[in-house]
């Protein structure tokens, strides 16, 4: 069998280099990785490029005459028209012409990268750095500084074909005492076949490295030199630039080293760009640390790389030290003392207390509650990693809670480093949290297009924008080997395991998310009920436009009786409006509009009930569908009818024949899956009664008998059983504003959750209780079941059981079974009425507590 070799084309090397890179700003930061990987300390940077681009319009001919040889300017110009005092790039120029239009110009561009690496000898120049698809940091993966190696593809060198026609590398190390001077015609590629006819040359001279970078810099970086040992180094020249450059490109370089090594590094590397011709972009890279000022939350995470993620959350936004508020509500004020507000419920629970608002709070979550069963193995293979987090805000115009910020300052700063960098190594992997598309890698900006809701909305998901984080996340190459750069060395493979690592870090926003939102939910709530406090005499206003709307119906009714056709005053102008012709409405106005806007309200809350109760229903129809599907094809049969019939033809005697033909038992059975239907029915429709609707006045042990009775049937189907306390009488004063189908909401949701659960509990007594308790001021409704305990991912905080989402209900192939929509929906009806609902602390069973303030009794 014969054997035959590949032969590698020349056109290979562009495919890998020029073609590979996606932009010359990229090319440009794969030299300095480079110089990085060759333990430097200093990278200095070089633009001379007095035509970055061929200019349409020219207001003066300096560059021109300064730089270009007297043929080169006399076809540059012939390329030109006059046209008002400047001259015009002529629009008739050929392609050919415009290529060597621009081939003059950029062949006096040019771009020199300096650094004080380690340097390379003759012999690792011949065997590594000319050979290609191989690099000794694919197994020296460290420097002799203990730096890790960012690159192992063997492949950065060819950034050098993206910026220039012709490149130069000085180069000297330690173990030599030459200069390794190596050059490179890259045009070599488009003629050649295969890549061994292309050829580089190579001399070593007898030179000083430190006194060539001196000459080369012409000491504009005295600085610089001093600063640093020069002794080796590598410095490359890169002339002919093969590309057009611009303001943008230039700003995008210094952009990305601001954070080319993680906020806080210790390691020294500095890298200085010097643009001789545009000095707006000069750069020096400075040391940047956050300060507890800087911050308004700090999000510290750890993943282990096998079980568990641990979140770190410091709190740094809220005033502690303030001491009260004033709340202002048409035109009548009240001050508080600020202690009222934490010694509310919501600030008892472990870690939410006013001194645990100084402290860090640590979770800890098992990747099983985040990620799927099925994808448990693909999240082990990440690694271990971390990730630091800063949240930032710029305005002091939102709670009086709040901390007060330098404006000013954080604007800088999130303009400056705003985005979530990713570093391998402590060197920063692009373009994840540059500008561009992998800015926002960790989709910040989608999630929240998806919650919109405000930092203090009561039931909708807050989510932070991009523009309001700034951060970085670590990884390595020997701990995270599965987060490994494509080929392009433009980001990290998109495989599942980087879709994990993107979950759980999105995982650790959403934890800080819940966290931060937390206190302004409850701080907007307390707000409000002072609010309402102040504007008793809404409800009068409701009152008495309620009373006008009924006389002014009572009065027409009169006045049509009569006969009376009488035109009244226009615009229903009350007799004394020409008395005040000043206002732009009369009083009667005022209150039909009062009138109006009451309507339209309860208007919008029956819608918003009426789809509540039929999402609920939809759920109980899902819940019980085994149940109703077997008795679907005998629904139409009464059974109180076949009985009568069967007595009929039996002329009243009892049944004496075979007994497997006895019908009563199947009219029994019949009459059994009746009383199921109708109880459904009830269920579902009771809660649909426009009488139902209405906020009235209600006795909370009535109404809450009337729907357990109606669900008892159900719930008997499933072997479950409602503990009989809440049907005995108890002397209370239970009497409360609520509409009943908002009752029957809490009520539906609550028995759902309680049955899907009881369902799959291996427990031989099913049971479900209610309590009604009260205080002086207070009536308190507990509702419990002796199902599972409350999910271990909810323990640092039961309230997340009440976000839209959140659900604990799992089965066999997906990590959850249920919408997270039923207690989301309880939680809202509960503030609707200003109740307080929260998770029972149980050891056995779970529970809900619902507090409601009564109502003032008027005498």
């Amino acid at each position: 069998m014969q054997k035959i070799e590949f032969s590698v084309g020349a056109k290979a090397a562009r495919l890998i280099g020029r073609e590979n890179i996606a932009d010359v700003d990229g090319a440009l930061i794969e030299l300095i990785k480079n110089a990085y990987d060759a333990d430097a300390s200093c990278v200095w940077i070089y633009f001379y490029m007095p035509f970055p681009d061929v200019p349409t319009m020219v207001d003066s001919l300096d560059r021109f005459v300064k730089n270009l040889s007297e043929d080169e300017l006399k076809f540059v110009l012939d390329c030109y028209e006059t046209e008002d005092d400047k001259l015009k790039k002529k629009a008739s120029l050929s392609e050919a012409e415009e290529a060597q239009l621009r081939g003059i110009l950029f062949a006096h561009n040019k771009i020199i990268v300096a650094d004080n690496g380690c340097g390379m000898t003759a012999d690792t120049v011949k065997s590594a750095w000319m050979h290609i698809g191989t690099s000794n940091k694919e197994y020296d993966i460290r420097s002799d500084k203990g730096r890790v190696k960012t690159g192992a593809k063997g492949i950065g060198r060819f950034a050098l074909d993206k910026l220039s026609v012709k490149s130069v590398v000085y180069t000297k190390a330690k173990a030599s005492e030459t200069v390794v001077k190596w050059s490179m015609d890259w045009d070599q590629f488009a003629s050649a076949k295969l890549i061994n006819e292309v050829k580089a040359e190579l001399e070593e001279q007898p030179d000083d490295y430190e006194q060539i970078v001196a000459r080369v810099t012409a000491m504009k970086e005295r600085t610089m030199l001093e600063e640093h040992d020069w002794a080796t180094g590598t410095m490359i020249i890169l002339s002919p630039v093969r590309e057009a450059w611009s303001g943008r490109l230039f700003q995008k370089v210094n952009t990305n080293l601001k954070s080319i090594n993680p906020i806080g590094s210790v390691d020294r590397f500095e890298v200085i760009v010097n643009n001789a011709f545009y000095p707006e972009y000069c750069y020096k890279t400075e040391k940047v640390a956050i300060d507890p000022k800087d911050y308004d939350y700090r999000i510290l995470a750890q993943f282990d790389g096998q079980e568990i993620l641990k979140i770190k959350l410091l709190r740094n936004e809220v005033n502690l030290s303030k001491r009260k508020i004033t709340v202002e509500m048409y035109g009548a004020s009240s001050t508080r003392q600020i202690e009222e507000f934490w010694s509310r419920e919501a600030f008892q629970r472990d870690g939410y207390q006013k001194a645990a608002y100084d402290k860090e709070r640590i979770i800890e979550k098992k990747i099983e509650n985040i990620i799927p069963p099925d994808e448990l193995e693909k999240a082990r293979k990440i690694g271990p990693f971390t990730a630091e987090m800063y949240f930032l805000r710029n305005t002091n115009n939102e709670y009086d809670i709040m901390k007060r910020v330098t404006a000013g300052d954080r604007k800088r700063l999130l303009n400056q480093f705003s985005g979530v960098k990713l570093y391998r190594d402590d060197f920063k992997v692009r373009p994840y949290g540059d500008e561009g598309a992998l800015y926002d890698w960790l989709g910040m900006g989608g999630r929240a297009q998806k919650s919109p809701a405000s930092i203090s909305h009561p039931s909708g998901a807050w989510r932070v924008q991009p523009y309001q984080m700034i951060g970085l996340v670590k990884i390595g190459r020997e701990a995270n080997p599965y987060l490994e750069d494509m080929a392009n060395r433009e980001g990290i493979a998109l495989t599942d395991t980087y879709y994990i690592f993107v979950e759980l870090l999105q995982e650790c926003l959403k934890e800080f998310e819940f966290d931060r939102q937390y206190i302004y939910r409850e701080y907007a709530r307390w707000i409000k009920s002072i609010e309402e406090e102040l504007s008793d005499y809404t409800e009068k206003v409701k009152q008495e436009a309620a009373r006008r709307e009924e006389e002014r119906r009572k009065k027409q009714k009169e006045e049509r009786d009569s006969g009376n056709k009488e035109k009244e005053p226009a615009d229903n102008q009350s007799p004394d409006a020409d008395e005040n012709q000043e206002n732009d409405f009369s009083e009667d106005e005022m209150f039909d509009t009062v009138y109006k806007m009451m309507q339209d309200s309860e208007r919008e809350l029956n819608s918003k009930q009426i789809l509540q109760i039929l999402s609920s229903s939809g759920i109980v129809l899902n819940t019980f569908f085994h149940e109703f599907n077997a008795i679907n094809t005998q629904f139409h049969v009464r059974a109180s009818q076949i009985r009568s019939r069967v007595r009929h033809i039996l002329k009243g005697q009892e049944y004496t024949g075979i007994a497997a033909y006895n019908p009563y038992p199947w009219i029994d059975a019949l009459e059994k899956t009746d009383r199921v239907t109708a109880a459904f029915l009830d269920v579902v429709m009771e809660g649909l009664k426009k009488e139902s609707l209405k906020r009235q006045e209600i006795s909370m042990q009535k109404v809450i008998r009337d729907i357990l009775e109606k669900w008892s049937l159900l719930l008997e189907e499933k072997h479950i059983v409602i503990r009989p306390d809440i049907f005995a009488e108890k002397e209370l004063d239970d009497r409360i504003q609520m509409a009943v189908v908002d009752m029957y909401i809490i009520l539906n949701n609550f028995l759902l959750n309680a049955a899907w659960f009881l369902e799959r509990e291996h427990n031989p007594k099913r049971e479900i209780a209610f309590t009604l308790e009260e205080s002086a001021d207070m009536l308190y409704l507990y509702m419990e079941n002796n199902g599972p305990c409350l999910d271990e991912k909810f323990k640092d905080n039961p309230d997340k059981i009440f976000e839209m989402g959140e659900t604990s209900k799992k089965d066999a192939k997906t990590s959850t079974a249920g919408t997270g929509l039923g207690l989301w929906v309880v939680k809202e009806t509960v503030e609707r009425y200003n109740g307080v609902i929260s998770v029972m602390d149980k050891k056995d069973g779970f529970g809900l507590r619902i507090a409601w303030k009564k109502p003032e009794r008027r005498t």
